[in-house]
């Protein structure tokens, strides 16, 4: 019956429908399970706003303009990062600080060529009148260097340096993330030059100029920063998939020597592009080299994306929105799942937070973890289950199911038909622990149609749940005892098809 199987899987059958764990082996993580993983909260107003929210917010984020940090060439002021700080450090709490280009000091018109009264995405500065500054220029990259090195040295000796959990890498191009110069823009006739300024010698503007541009801003924060021994740097996670980090920067990534970060949490990657990125974090941090940071794209409960977003071809709720984008996040492997502060405070999406709270971080620590789960869906981009040490083997015939209900649970999940078995696999590490004496909790979260029962097999112990046809989701739990036996669950449809959206295991 098992024969196809690797000796470190375990195989159950149960009558006519199963369930299958198997144990799959994990990967030892480098990067230790950080004590302030968990939910950050971000664009959340006054730092008088930022607390833990009743236990599931550890850290926050700040930002600051360019312009602000430099309201005149070479001097610069630090006086409200110092005092927003130290509002941090006397919550006991953790901040990630970014700075930002989408305003930059007005001196820099005055000796960088710009386009005069153009508009860019996210470039601010056109409401002074003034559009995109050549940002390869040699003088434009001295400056920006210059402030980063100011700000780098004053938060190395501020007193309130333990609450700076990291440093945002930041292009500050074109706004803050982009780059592009529009194909009518590019030669340099476009331009225009105040009399302090110099043309520079690169002309017309490649994408090769940017992506050096870009690869420079890497080697300028980790010289300011000197991450992992001083201040850590949280780098773009598009510029590993992108490939405008060097082999040099990707062994920082992979000893755990430079975090990762992005923008760009949703329910799932929007296209193939944004999918590159996710799977960056999949290869990074949830095999535990390094940790992440992942910020979602829109809020759920005021941005237009969320309850008109239709990028599976299929309406999506404000709290499908929400919940989807918290367990792509958890299944991504990161530690630190940056959030809206209208997000976090919606009161109907608590026990989402919560549960993600609890995960997050985990990924790569099966032996201490707080549980493993599986959330079941095929989707349009990274496509597969959402999946936190347990998974679904390739083998299995469960039938994909899309917009069930308008529920959070039911955005997507999985069909399975009487006499033909679900399998997956459990990480071995994870299964292990279990073995402790302890007591431990299984549960299924199905949608209850039809009539019929089913059965759950769980390390040895065996109950039975009908269903009544309520066509509600439903959580069939199943205490285990101190006496398990084996490494392995098995779940057993009678009669009628199970639709099920998540089996997760709990310590007690």
């Amino acid at each position: 019956m098992s024969d196809f199987l690797p000796s470190r899987f375990k195989l159950i059958t149960l009558g006519s429908l199963i369930l299958l764990v198997f144990i799959k082996g994990s990967i030892l993580a480098q990067a230790p399970l950080h004590h302030d993983r968990g939910i950050a909260l971000i664009w959340y107003g006054n730092q008088e706003n930022l607390d833990s929210r009743g236990g599931i917010v550890t850290t926050g984020q700040i930002f600051y303009m360019w312009r602000w940090f430099e309201p005149e060439e070479g001097k610069y002021a630090f006086e409200d990062l110092d005092a927003r700080l130290r509002q941090i450090h006397s919550k006991g709490m953790k901040t990630v600080i970014q700075i930002n280009g989408n305003r930059h000091p007005d001196y820099l018109y005055k000796i960088v060529p710009y386009l005069k009264d153009i508009q860019y995405p996210t470039a601010e500065d056109h409401l002074n009148g003034f559009g995109p500054l050549m940002y390869w220029h040699p003088v434009y990259k001295e400056k920006y260097r210059n402030m980063i090195m100011a700000l780098a040295g004053h938060l190395k000796k501020s007193p309130y340096r333990d609450a700076v959990l990291g440093i945002r890498h930041n292009y500050n191009a074109i706004g803050t993330e982009h780059h592009y110069i529009r194909p009518e823009h590019r030669e340099q006739t476009h331009w225009t030059l105040e009399e302090d300024a110099s043309w520079g010698d690169k002309w017309p503007w490649t994408q090769g100029i940017a992506d050096n541009y870009k690869t420079w801003t890497i080697d300028m924060y980790i010289e300011a920063f000197n991450p992992h021994e001083d201040i850590n740097v949280f780098l773009r996670a598009c510029a590993v998939s992108g490939g405008t980090a060097r082999p040099e920067h990707l062994s920082m990534v992979d000893n755990g020597d430079l975090f990762l970060f992005h923008t760009s949490s949703e329910p799932q990657p929007r296209n193939p592009g944004f999918e590159s990125q996710y799977k960056v974090f999949i290869d990074y941090c949830k095999t535990g080299k390094t940790l992440g940071f992942m910020e979602s794209w829109s809020s759920a409960t005021t941005g237009s994306d969320a309850w008109d977003w239709k990028k599976t071809g299929y309406p999506i709720t404000k709290s499908q929105f929400n919940y989807w984008t918290l367990l792509c996040n958890l299944h991504s492997g990161v530690t630190f799942l940056a959030m809206r502060s209208g997000d976090v405070d919606y009161p109907d999406f608590r026990a989402d937070y919560e549960f993600s709270g609890r995960y997050a971080g985990y990924a790569a620590h099966p032996e201490v973890s707080p549980g493993a789960w599986i959330a079941f869906r095929e989707g349009d981009y990274l496509k597969g289950d959402y999946t936190f040490l347990m998974e679904r083997h390739s083998d299995d015939n469960s039938k994909p199911l899309y917009n069930v209900d308008t529920t959070r649970y039911g955005l997507w999940a999985r069909k399975i038909d009487p006499s033909y078995p679900m399998k997956l696999l459990l990480d071995d590490d994870f299964a292990s622990s279990l073995r402790d004496g302890a007591n431990h909790v299984l549960t299924i979260r199905y949608k209850d149609e039809g009539t019929g029962h089913f059965e759950i097999n769980a390390m040895g112990q065996t109950s039975r749940f009908n269903k009544e046809g309520t066509c509600d989701w439903k959580v069939a739990t199943k205490n285990l005892g101190p006496d398990i036996t084996g490494n392995h669950i098995e779940i057993k449809a009678i009669e009628t098809s199970l639709i099920i959206h998540m089996v997760e295991i709990t310590r007690q």
